[in-house]
């Protein structure tokens, strides 16, 4: 009996000779590892099924532990008007990244809430902070921003990657941007701030440093960003 299920085309990848590999989440089965037949064959008529970063319909006959081929479906939104940004591909890309990277099957609905929300958002950087913090909390490896991580003072200088949260002014070794800062506690707090864009790109590079360092992984799409 086919299944129809809805969700997003993380990622795409040439798989036996002409199929693909799609990495797929969707809210009710969680994040999926589908097969796209003929995809990469001539004048294919399974382009929009494959499309990276698009909603879409899938039809297929669903086994648990599995793997599991689409036999058909729809594109639902492929935001063909959001890809001639470039900022929005690459951070489209970071965003579906972290989600493959960082995947936690008890998470799954928040997961796929934080996916929906943050792909369809004019700026993004400030939602991906959100993001990372809330998968360091998901993984256990959440910063200190309550106080230093070394003495527990509330006088706050920086942030550090190494100590893992805030550093007073007498364990720093640098002194960080206020703003900076303040948004990193806002995210403690669960609180939102308004800050500048500057402010919530420079964040993001901390966090995606930190969660990439504590994680033992590697996001590729932001060296991308950071090339530009």
């Amino acid at each position: 009996m086919n299944n129809e299920v809805t969700g997003y085309v993380l990622s795409v990848q040439e798989y036996k000779e002409h199929d693909a590999m799609i990495k797929f989440l969707s809210y009710d089965l969680g994040l999926l590892n589908l097969v796209l037949p003929g995809y990469y064959k001539a004048n294919t008529k399974q382009s929009r099924l494959g499309l990276e970063f698009s909603n879409v319909t899938y039809t297929m006959n669903y086994r648990e532990n599995r793997l599991n081929r689409i036999v058909g479906g729809q594109l639902n939104e492929g935001f063909f008007k959001q890809r001639d940004d470039y900022d929005w591909l690459i951070e489209a890309s970071i965003l579906s990244e972290l989600v493959i990277k960082l995947y936690h099957q008890d998470n799954a609905h928040g997961i796929y809430d934080w996916y929906e929300a943050i792909i369809n958002e004019k700026y993004r950087a400030k939602e991906l902070c959100k993001m990372i913090y809330y998968f360091s909390k998901v993984h256990g490896i959440t910063p200190n921003l309550s106080g230093c991580s070394i003495c527990d003072s509330k006088a706050i200088n920086s942030f550090s990657i190494r100590d893992a949260g805030f550093l007073c002014q007498i364990h720093s070794r640098v002194k960080d941007d206020k703003d900076e800062l303040a948004f990193l506690y806002s995210l403690a707090l669960d609180k939102d701030v308004k800050m500048s864009q500057e402010v919530y790109e420079n964040v993001l590079n901390r966090l995606i440093q930190y969660i990439s360092y504590y994680a033992d992984l590697n996001i590729h799409s932001w060296k991308l960003k950071t090339r530009v």
